[in-house]
């Protein structure tokens, strides 16, 4: 009797969307960041000449992204059953060797527009109308780009933002920094520095509390935009050489002034703090300091307890 080979599951689907996700949103950063040096000379035409060198490899991290949703949405469809994946007539079934057995990717496929119809049919938890809107939006804009010329450019900080948005239903809410630090992890650069963990999930945030809204903030990682933010220890001691003023990644939770838990959005770190006045005052305003290392997270200048503070 002859078998069919290579069915897939969802956590193959899942493995290859969590890859190809960071790869994109690793991707529009970089182009985000690099872009800072050429706003920073504030000449239009260097400006206009940087973005738009910088289209194909926007068009690719697009496509890197949309591709992530599209192997999410398999996931979803092959957790129930690989075989609501395939479309293929009987005629045009594949014809493998006398004795071989078919792989299943040569059986034919559902087309990208018909995964989302399929998904909520056959799962619990419907797609939301933004997810199915982002959806079509971003794979017109893929193909305009990968099978045409034309079409409207996307920016880095929309495919930053798409990927947030797929990761809601698919990795969780406010899941998706928690996902990010697994994925550096496996990174190749991960193998030769444990830091570069560190800093790029610093780095990323920190620039991320600039550009997104408060509401973005909120939603995709509980960050409060308006409430004061530290330094986080953690963070600063891991990376100190690439960011001697450390990163202003923390906040209290609860925020209250009696307050004595601090969490840093980047490294997922929470630590104990007193609230005490900072030794520097009245240039730092600052009252939170760290209970483990004695440092202001304001400032980071030590601060040395009084006599009274040491006996009580």
């Amino acid at each position: 009797m002859k078998m069919i080979k290579d069915i897939p599951d969802g956590l193959d689907f899942i493995m290859l969307a969590n890859r190809y996700l960071n790869l994109g949103w690793r991707s529009a950063f970089s182009i985000l960041e690099d872009g800072d040096i050429a706003n920073e000379t504030e000449d239009a035409e260097t400006i206009m000449g940087y973005w738009s060198a910088a289209e194909p490899e926007l068009a690719t991290a697009l496509a890197l992204v949309q591709q992530a949703a599209e192997f999410y949405l398999k996931a979803r469809i092959a957790s129930v059953s690989p075989w609501l994946l395939v479309r293929t007539e009987p005629k045009d079934f594949p014809k493998p060797k006398l004795g071989e057995a078919a792989s299943f990717s040569e059986f034919r496929t559902l087309d990208a527009q018909d995964l989302i119809r399929v998904s909520n049919a056959v799962f619990d938890e419907i797609l939301s109308e933004e997810f199915t809107r982002e959806f079509d939006a971003k794979r017109a804009q893929r193909n305009a780009g990968t099978h045409s010329v034309g079409g409207k450019p996307t920016t880095a900080l929309e495919i930053i933002r798409y990927a947030l948005i797929i990761s809601e239903p698919f990795i969780g809410e406010r899941k998706w920094a928690q996902s990010r630090r697994d994925h550096l992890t496996r990174d190749r650069l991960y193998q030769t520095s444990f830091e570069w963990q560190v800093f790029t999930m610093a780095k990323e945030f920190e620039r991320l509390t600039r550009d997104l809204t408060a509401g973005e903030l909120k939603r995709f990682y509980g960050f409060e935009k308006k409430q004061r933010v530290y330094r986080c220890l953690n963070c600063h001691y891991e990376t100190r050489d690439a960011a001697e003023d450390g990163w202003l990644t923390a906040q209290l939770i609860p925020n209250a002034p009696d307050s004595t838990n601090i969490h840093c959005y980047a490294c997922g770190e929470d630590s104990e703090v007193i609230r005490k006045s900072c030794r520097q005052a009245p240039e730092c305003k600052g009252n939170v300091i760290s209970k483990e290392h004695q440092v202001c997270l304001t400032c980071l200048e030590d601060w040395v307890p009084e006599e009274d503070e040491n006996s009580s």
